[in-house]
């Protein structure tokens, strides 16, 4: 299941009265809500409309260095959102080190943005649990680029010509199955039959 976000998680504790027409209300949202995070969860991918070119962004690495993704350009590149208390971003990080690795000198990147509201968590986790790609430190404006990233994991895949071909909630071996294939079809090391 994937996670909501913290600033989500403190909108989503507050409760109303019984019989109260706004409690209703409110409850028919958190259901219809709720269905959303499933489907994500399930891997499905959000509808398109179209080619979307990816927010440009700058942020730091959690070793203070600059990253621009316009610098990826060429590349096909797969964005992963994160937190050190979401379980299933944890648990998609080594398979996403298998993909850098296997498909790296293709042009292919992976770039972790970490959501963790004290970057020293994110430090410490990676202290322990190294990876082979760039951690960076996800600003609010980045986030809000991006539809604000209610749910994680939430994983966007960019093409080399910096359009958004793939979004992916949650994560899961359905995901990774159709995710891998679209990575070999941008990267032409698969075809698209």
């Amino acid at each position: 299941m994937p996670c909501t976000t913290e600033q989500n998680r403190d909108a989503v504790g507050k409760r109303r009265m019984p019989g109260s027409r706004k409690g209703c209300g409110r409850a028919l949202l958190g259901l219809v809500l709720t269905a959303g995070l499933f489907l994500g969860c399930s891997g499905g991918e959000p509808p398109s409309h179209g080619r979307t070119a990816a927010p440009g962004f700058r942020l730091q690495t959690l070793d203070g260095r600059e990253v621009r993704l316009a610098d990826y350009r060429g590349k096909v590149v797969l964005l992963h959102f994160w937190a050190t208390w979401c379980p299933p971003c944890l648990e998609a990080m080594p398979y996403e080190m298998e993909l850098q690795k296997k498909y790296g000198p293709d042009g292919f990147a992976v770039l972790g943005l970490n959501m963790d509201r004290k970057v020293d968590a994110a430090r410490a986790y990676l202290a322990k649990h190294p990876v082979n790609y760039p951690m960076l430190v996800l600003d609010d404006a980045t986030r809000q680029a991006f539809g604000g990233v209610p749910t994680i994991p939430y994983t966007v895949l960019v093409d080399r010509d910096g359009f958004i071909r793939k979004q992916e909630l949650g994560y899961g071996e359905d995901g990774r199955v159709a995710l891998e294939r679209k990575i070999g079809i941008l990267l032409g090391v698969e075809s698209a039959s």
